[in-house]
């Protein structure tokens, strides 16, 4: 099985394609940075994807799909230090079968990671526990912000959470200003929020100031 390993710390590079190797997997390329990623794993043809998703020049997660429509049988770990629901949902949908948090305690062991690595090889999902659990919670809940917004709610919500304006936002979007403040207005009734800055700090906490307006 040849492996790409996408990440743009030096140390951790060496740490898993020493994992792999051990695992008896070939790495096929070791990038870090978005743009060398995409060129590279497409090339080799790989059949492993071990991704962190904050990495220079194109965010991970935009890597993962763009990598995925070259490549449809290549199954992806993704790696992050910043979890946010937004990006939980995300990776659902892109298929990506790993998701690991740098932080959670479980990634001090190695043989976590080890198990990770062989799950996603095999076709099975993997998170970390703390993932899990937000994962689950997002799914139970029946006011999870995908249940309750429109896609094209969540794109104006991204905006929003940069602090764009109504005219910023109708300009980049290509929709009138009535249109969406109009919106703007239902979010925050559906979200049961009394102001726009409210509004801000709850797709903040979603994560949706993390991602490119038009990353999907």
């Amino acid at each position: 099985m040849k492996i790409g390993i996408v990440e743009d710390q030096i140390f951790y590079q060496r740490y898993l394609a020493d994992v792999v190797t051990e695992l008896g997997f070939t790495v096929a390329c070791i990038c870090k940075d978005g743009d060398e990623a995409l060129q590279a794993c497409i090339e080799q043809r790989i059949d492993f994807l071990l991704l962190d998703l904050r990495i220079p020049k194109l965010h991970g997660l935009e890597v993962a799909r763009c990598i995925m429509e070259k490549l449809p049988h290549v199954r992806i770990l993704a790696f992050s230090g910043e979890i946010s629901p937004y990006n939980i949902k995300l990776v659902e949908t892109l298929g990506i079968l790993g998701y690991l948090d740098k932080s959670d305690p479980s990634m001090e062991d190695e043989g976590f990671l080890v198990e990770a690595i062989k799950k996603v090889a095999r076709g099975e999902r993997c998170y970390s526990p703390n993932i899990e659990q937000l994962r689950s919670k997002i799914f139970r809940s029946p006011d999870a912000f995908d249940k309750l917004l429109s896609p094209k709610k969540i794109e104006i919500l991204k905006r929003i959470a940069r602090c764009m304006t109504d005219e910023e936002i109708s300009e980049d979007m290509d929709l009138s200003a009535h249109t969406i403040r109009k919106h703007r207005s239902e979010m925050m009734q559906h979200l049961n929020l009394d102001t726009t800055h409210a509004l801000i700090r709850y797709a903040q906490k979603l994560g949706l100031d993390q991602t490119s307006e038009d990353e999907f």
